[in-house]
This record gives structure tokens, C-alpha cells and sequence, in this order.
């Protein structure tokens, strides 16, 4: 636990037999990437906190969190880019024969993502796609498809209803296995959005571009000083 909230420590060389667990014990498990806004956002009583304490991996994406646990003393978690992650998780479930539905964008988008995946991962089974932005009436059946196609990752993008609350929301009607919400991991397999740069990604500083088209973004750094004096308050209580 880091300030109330669960975050998963998950080794590079860990993933593997992790995927790997989660396929043999055919339980639900939801993946969530962090960020420091929803590390935030989870401390609270809220969906998203129950979608995060019910999740069954929840990776950290700030550097601010792994400064955050040094600082308080703990343990300090393994930080991943998502697209890189979703790649790798996609590099497990082909080696063993596992399968992928994919849910979001529109559909020329969709067609081009899927069509990437097939040829970088010719050996994962892509049971089916369906295109996001369909209306509520529609939803109940886009999740009894997904849910008798029973795939080994479900992977939805722009275009879901909630986005990652999507799946916690819906969680007693999907069916066993692995689901993920990544919108920017879309966006790149249809080639609309390129991998953030190694260099900016692993400074921390990759989400300053979006300060061009989002100038309110600037706004987060309220967040930062309203996370410093958090960290201050669990260092002087751990004393």
C-alpha cells in the first residue's frame, strides 16, 4: 500500500509468470495504469478507488510515485510505459496460444489496429473487434459477444463508455480472463498517435507536449504540491 492506495511491485522479469498465473487460474483480473492523478483520485470513496482495490494488477506510470516511495522509506515500485507494457503483455499471451478482443476507435481506425497486431503478433488469435462509440442501448450486446468469445485479454480503447471504469462497472458480465483499458496504446497500433520518446518517458517529462493543445494541463502542479504535503504528513507519522 502507498498512501492508502495499492500498488503493484511487478519485476521486469516477473511479467511472464504473472500473465502467465492469471490465464491458468481463470479468474477476472483487471490492469490499471497509474498515474499521479489517479493515485489521487483512488484514496477517495469512489468507483475508481473500488476499480483500483479490486484490480488485479495496478501498475505505477509516474515517476512521482517512485519518488514518492522513497522518500516515505517503502519499497520502490517498477515503473512501466503503457505501451510498452501492453506490448509485452501481448508478446506473453502469443506464446501461449492466447487469444485478444479488441473494443474502441472508429472503425477504419479499429480495422488498421487490428490489422498491425495481426502482423506483429501472427501467433496471438484475434477473436473479434467491435468499434467504440456505440450507443448504451448497444452495450449489453457488444459485452455478450465479447463474453462468449471468452478471450484470453479483452483490450478497449477510445471510444468505451468509462473508460477503465468500464470493465469494473460491467465486471459480473464479462466473462474469466484479463481486461485493459489503454486509449494511447490504440491511438499508436492505428497510427494516429506515436510511442512517447525513451528519453522524455524516462525523465517524466513526456507529458509536457500536451501543455501545446492542453494549457489548463498546467493546472496539475496544484496536484503536486497537494501530493508533497500528503508524502510530508505520512513521513512525520511513520517518525
Amino acid at each position: 500500500m502507498f498512501l492508502n492506495v495499492p500498488i503493484d511491485i511487478l519485476p521486469e522479469d516477473e511479467i511472464e509468470n504473472t500473465i502467465r498465473d492469471f490465464l491458468d487460474s481463470k479468474g477476472k483480473y483487471q490492469i490499471m495504469f497509474l498515474t499521479l492523478w489517479d493515485l489521487l483520485r483512488a484514496r477517495g470513496d469512489n468507483d475508481f478507488a473500488r476499480a483500483v482495490r479490486q484490480a488485479g494488477l495496478v501498475i505505477p506510470v509516474s515517476k512521482s510515485i517512485q519518488s514518492g516511495a522513497r522518500f516515505l522509506g517503502k519499497r520502490e515500485p517498477v515503473r512501466y510505459m503503457p505501451f510498452s507494457f501492453v506490448i509485452r503483455l501481448l508478446g506473453v499471451l502469443e506464446k501461449y496460444k492466447g487469444s485478444i478482443y479488441l473494443v474502441g476507435l472508429k472503425p477504419a481506425e479499429l480495422q488498421r489496429a487490428a490489422g498491425n497486431l495481426r502482423d506483429s503478433f501472427p501467433g496471438l488469435q484475434i477473436l473479434g473487434r467491435y468499434a467504440g462509440y456505440f450507443s448504451q442501448e448497444r452495450e449489453k450486446d457488444v459485452i455478450l459477444v465479447i463474453k462468449k468469445s471468452a478471450p484470453s485479454l479483452v483490450l478497449a480503447g477510445p471510444g468505451v463508455r468509462k473508460k477503465r471504469l468500464w470493465f469494473h462497472t460491467h465486471r459480473d458480465d464479462f466473462a474469466e480472463g484479463i481486461s485493459l483499458w489503454c486509449g494511447e496504446c490504440f491511438e499508436i497500433f492505428c497510427g494516429k498517435k506515436q510511442k512517447p520518446a525513451e528519453k522524455s518517458w524516462n525523465r517524466g517529462t513526456y507529458w509536457m507536449k500536451d501543455l501545446v493543445k492542453k494549457p489548463w494541463a498546467i493546472g496539475r502542479v496544484f496536484y503536486y504540491f497537494y501530493y508533497l504535503l500528503l508524502l510530508v504528513v505520512a513521513k512525520i507519522r511513520r517518525a
